[in-house]
């Protein structure tokens, strides 16, 4: 990533920042590396449209849109190692830049792809909506998902907003921050959702 250029490094910020307003109950290993990966598989992407100029909102939408079909997705890097060695497997998958017997969805959650799926689709949404108007409004295109608004309504995901809020990673994954789980959903919840939404 050292000697990639500044478009690359901008998108893939972009992506890690949209990838933090995706609230996910389980400790993700690799997460951050998942989704630079999709990233400079958009930015090589939008690079190849060479009749064009770069646009990191399009190539933005490249990443959104790849992960909305993460069934499909088939990532290798073969900057480092021949491709006899990958290992055949089957999609979705993204080998591991610097180990060709990895592949980073190997041991995933298995809600965690259609979830990034879901998010992504509606950010697709928000992106579409504010093109047609000309204006990009960040501070809604990137507002967290699932709306923890209706999280709050629901009686059945009080469980799930424990768990969300008893463990939660910040952008680079160099360290993680644990938040104590409560059992019961009472006032002080709201404090430690402020300190949350502080935190992303």
């Amino acid at each position: 990533m050292q000697k990639k250029s500044s478009f690359i490094h901008h998108l893939c910020r972009l992506a890690k920042f949209w990838n933090c307003t995706i609230l996910f109950e389980q400790y993700i290993s690799g997460r951050s590396s998942i989704i630079e990966y999709l990233a400079v598989k958009a930015e090589q992407e939008e690079e190849a449209v060479i009749n064009d100029k770069l646009s990191i909102l399009r190539a933005f939408g490249r990443f959104l849109n790849r992960l909305t079909k993460y069934q499909q997705i088939d990532i290798i890097f073969l900057n480092f190692y021949d491709h006899k060695l990958v290992s055949n497997c089957d999609k979705p998958y993204i080998i591991d830049p610097t180990n060709p017997y990895n592949n980073l969805f190997g041991n995933l959650p298995h809600r965690f792809l259609p979830t990034l799926a879901t998010c992504s689709k509606e950010t697709l949404q928000r992106l579409q909506k504010y093109e047609t108007n000309a204006v990009v409004q960040f501070e809604k295109l990137f507002e967290p998902q699932p709306d923890l608004y209706s999280l709050f309504r629901s009686q059945m995901n009080r469980n799930r907003i424990n768990t969300i809020m008893s463990v939660s990673q910040n952008c680079n994954e160099k360290s993680k921050r644990l938040i104590v789980r409560r059992n019961t959903f009472d006032s002080k919840i709201f404090e430690k959702i402020k300190h949350l939404m502080n935190f992303l």
